[in-house]
């Protein structure tokens, strides 16, 4: 009697694949939020004004005075956080100086474009513009729109939760002391809470550009030993 033998080969995919599978399902879950957020920010009166009047039916821009801002505001938000860092949280980040240097330059400023725009699609355009519509249910001002506390509980909302995000990255290069945790949350909420108002007051573009500015002038001040990581 013969006995049939089956022989099972275990397939592993290869890393090629899993870096496609992985990119196309954050490409897909990143357009679902953006056309989530672009829905429910219109709903709630926040903007993308530069491209609403390039390509849709919004009023004419001054769009270079608003990148002059936003730019403006995050090269001063990154020397800013970057005195309170050096201030406050030096005794504390001695880890994240000696290795953050070391991090080429084109590194840091390729990563601070990413955030720029990632972030600021995920944390401001989709989670604050959700926020706001949520709170506006309960809490709507005389003519019908969101209350201006809806704004502000949403942005400080958003800006601790934003604050919250960066913990496992600085995890990755120093223990998660307490001082390291506080420090996390006040710089990380400090940019939060300004990005998220820019993004109310003058539109998602100049919240892409001044956070893109903040990293620009921090990674640059990296290099220079007198900033850690916001």
């Amino acid at each position: 009697m013969l006995k049939l033998i089956s022989v099972t080969t275990e397939v592993k995919p290869s890393l090629l694949n899993i870096v496609i599978v992985t990119l196309l399902n954050s490409t897909i879950l990143l357009a679902v939020l953006i056309g989530i957020g672009l829905i429910l920010a219109n709903r709630v009166g926040l903007r993308l004004p530069i491209l609403e009047s390039w390509f849709g039916n919004g009023q004419p821009v001054n769009w270079k005075m608003l990148v002059l801002i936003a730019i403006a505001v995050g090269v001063g938000l990154g020397i800013l956080l970057s005195l309170i860092d050096v201030l406050a949280f030096t005794p504390y980040t001695k880890e994240l100086k000696t290795q953050f240097p070391s991090i080429s330059l084109w590194k840091q400023l390729l990563a601070g474009f990413s955030a720029g725009i990632n972030e600021e699609l995920q944390m401001r355009l989709f989670l604050f513009s959700l926020i706001v519509w949520a709170l506006s249910f309960l809490w709507k001002a005389n003519n019908g729109s969101p209350a201006t506390g809806t704004y502000w509980v949403a942005n400080v909302i958003v800006a601790l939760i934003f604050g919250l995000g960066h913990l496992p990255i600085t995890a990755s290069f120093t223990p998660l002391t307490l001082p390291i945790v506080l420090r996390a949350i006040l710089l990380n909420g400090i940019a939060g809470v300004t990005f998220g108002y820019l993004y109310w007051q003058q539109g998602l573009e100049a919240a892409i550009l001044a956070h893109m500015s903040t990293d620009f002038a921090i990674a640059i001040l990296n290099q220079w030993g007198l900033a850690g990581s916001a």
